[in-house]
């Protein structure tokens, strides 16, 4: 009788915290991650830019998600209800000067001279801080540049030491604010706090960088880690971040022993844009306390203040969007956010995804099912999927609009013996409505991704696509070739 009390309690405990994970409200709850969110209103749309963990829920890979980020996507909604994801719109190999396959924290989708800029974290040559240019918020995003923006040597060259009180800090987490005359200030800094006005064409700095006074210790701990962010609320700047009760060992006395462990996001208020800011409170309280960090956004929408950040997936490193109101109480306080116990931004809502057609680059490993099709990091690091004859991958609900009339797709084949190898695309089944087709041949002896085009016709409206491998003469394991990403046109 005891045991099955016992095995019932567990039951119950199981149930509860599935609920209390459950009654959160987050972007993409069954499928994507993603992290390291930033927000813009373009044309009275929302729209949310995000880091990716390259793998998903239904490919949960290696828990190394430093190594695991590789490109920023993007997402719109109207209601906050019904979203799209609009894929992959800039990667670490649109960086030729790279010299690490990460590309961290960032924001993009930033309207200036009818064009749309992002800055990214760029862990290369000592952390680095990217430009990129595209005609649409959705991408394609190129290189605007074809060098780092921004470095650790630039920081000597506008006088900054790359440590202070024997804390070395980061060139990292840019973003782009304005002051009351409109003026492009881009914000950064790992550890440390810095601005620099931008000039008109994005892509150039006006006068010197400069730091901002900020809370810097919290007793032995470092207070301010990284994530900056400065929003104008009601006539007063509020600076928020990320940080740590307990970090590397060392005890934050800006908090309690009653606040629990783990990464928290902290707000200051000043009256002036550029600070000094100090007395940090607590804005949102830690998930999980083994989780490795947090990361906001806020911004002004209509009527509501809207605060995105990510939380950990399951208690893993893998991350995901939540997106919520931001309460400013009467006194000029933030009101407090706990995680598990957030409802969202539309409390009850269960939020509908479909999937760009016309995205820059749909990534293989975004499936949401997959038969005979086997994953492999590549050369450059990023997942494709290895296709067996037959083999299939399916993506739901792609939104084609009034139609498209191509696809191009990457594709690497080390195996010179294949033959009477294609690609297909089919609707809403793997032997359904042939809606594009075009042969595979040997690309090279080891992986090489070559960019196949063909036709597509017959198809408007959302569908679920599938992307059907077929072929003779496969390798010793049964495998045709490798699918790297894919977009149609």
């Amino acid at each position: 009788m005891q045991k099955i009390q016992v095995v019932f309690l567990s039951i119950l405990i199981a149930f509860g915290i599935a609920n209390c994970l459950n009654a959160q409200q987050r972007l993409t709850p069954d499928y994507l991650f993603n992290s390291d969110p930033t927000t813009h209103v373009i044309d009275s749309k929302f729209w949310l830019f995000t880091s990716h963990d390259q793998v998903t829920v239904n490919f949960q890979g290696p828990e190394d998600y430093w190594h695991n980020i590789m490109d920023c996507q993007a997402y719109s909604t109207v209601d906050f209800i019904h979203w799209k994801h609009h894929g992959s719109i800039l990667s670490i190999h649109d960086f030729k000067w790279a010299t690490d396959f990460k590309l961290w924290d960032g924001d993009a989708g930033i309207a200036a001279n009818g064009k749309f800029y992002a800055y990214t974290s760029v862990p290369s040559q000592h952390f680095s801080i990217s430009v990129a240019v595209a005609n649409q918020p959705q991408g394609p995003y190129n290189d605007a540049l074809g060098k780092p923006f921004i470095t650790h040597d630039t920081l000597l060259a506008h006088g900054i030491p790359l440590k202070k009180d024997g804390q070395e800090f980061g060139v990292m987490s840019p973003v782009v604010i304005y002051d009351k005359g409109g003026n492009p200030y881009l914000l950064f800094g790992q550890f440390r706090v810095f601005a620099v006005k931008l000039k008109p064409n994005m892509t150039e700095m006006e006068g010197k960088i400069f730091e901002i006074e900020i809370p810097l210790k919290g007793g032995e701990a470092v207070e301010y880690i990284e994530g900056p962010m400065i929003n104008e609320i009601n006539g007063k700047y509020y600076f928020t971040y990320m940080t740590y009760k307990n970090w590397q060992g060392k005890n934050n006395t800006n908090f309690s022993n009653d606040d629990p462990y783990g990464p928290y996001i902290q707000y200051c208020v000043s009256d002036n844009m550029f600070g000094p800011y100090a007395d940090p409170k607590h804005l949102i309280y830690p998930l999980d306390s083994a989780a490795c960090n947090y990361a906001h956004c806020i911004i002004k929408h209509k009527d509501k203040w809207v605060l995105a950040y990510h939380v950990p997936f399951a208690g893993k490193q893998h991350r995901q969007i939540a997106i919520t109101e931001l309460t400013v109480n009467e006194d000029g306080s933030l009101q407090p956010i706990y995680p598990a116990k957030d409802k969202g931004i539309v409390p009850g809502a269960k939020i509908k995804l479909t999937l760009d057609a016309f995205a820059p680059k749909r990534e293989a490993e975004e499936f949401h099912k997959r038969k005979d099709a086997i994953e492999e990091r590549g050369l450059s690091q990023d997942f494709h999927l290895k296709m067996k004859n037959k083999g299939w991958l399916l993506f739901k609900d792609m939104d084609f609009k009034e139609g498209a009339t191509g696809f191009k797709i990457a594709i690497s084949c080390e195996n010179c013996n294949i033959s009477n190898a294609k690609v297909e695309f089919r609707l809403d089944s793997p032997t359904g409505k042939l809606i594009g087709e075009a042969p595979v041949n040997f690309t090279y002896w080891i992986i090489y991704y070559k960019e196949i085009t063909g036709v597509i016709s017959g198809v408007k409206g959302i569908h679920d696509v599938y992307l059907v491998a077929k072929g003779e003469n496969g390798d010793a394991y049964g495998r045709l070739f490798n699918v790297n990403w894919f977009t149609f046109y």
